[in-house]
């Protein structure tokens, strides 16, 4: 190997590729060409700003479904009818809302009677064979769950169950929220 080859080696062995020139056998660098290949250090820096922009953006998007997420969850499915008598108001008609949109609540919620005449706003968010349907449904309480134990958290009425699910009669996770 001649001298001048293993200078070579030397002006190719810095980081950032100086333009190199030689002199009395020695390197002398001249000026740095910006055209370089990164050092590894900065492909390392740059990888873990594209980790700290991707923990960001994803950080960012569990806030905002967490955010859709304002009340209590559980599960419902439909029931009836018969409606009456109901435990809230008896053989009372008028207890109904208007379109039929009210639920039976299980013990839970039912907190001795006080439950009566509440209102709620329900939402599907899941199901076997995808059951929901966008809209949520604004409902009145009026009956406690005639099973004890309630095999659910809410039972709707098949007009409240049908605004929210795609099928009659099935298992669905809510979230409800007093309203």
């Amino acid at each position: 190997m001649t001298h001048h080859a293993s200078v070579e080696r030397m002006c190719n062995g810095y980081k950032l590729r100086p333009k190199c020139a030689i002199k009395q056998n020695q390197v002398l660098v001249t000026k740095f060409d910006t055209n370089t290949i990164p050092s590894p250090s900065s492909i390392l820096g740059f990888e873990i700003m594209k980790l700290f922009g991707i923990a960001i953006l994803l950080s960012s998007l569990l806030v905002q479904e967490a955010s859709l997420v304002v009340g209590d969850v559980g599960t419902a499915n439909s029931y009836g009818p018969p409606y009456l008598p109901t435990a809230c108001d008896g053989s009372k008609r008028e207890q109904f809302p208007p379109g039929n949109l009210f639920v039976a609540v299980s013990e839970g919620l039912w907190d001795n009677g006080a439950a009566c005449g509440r209102r709620y706003r329900i939402r599907c968010v899941s199901g076997n064979n995808r059951p929901c349907k966008s809209d949520s449904v604004d409902v009145k309480v009026v009956d406690l769950c005639k099973k004890s134990p309630c095999p659910n958290t809410i039972l709707l009425s098949k007009s409240a169950f049908a605004t929210i699910s795609r099928f009659h009669h099935a298992d669905i996770n809510i979230e409800y929220v007093e309203i």
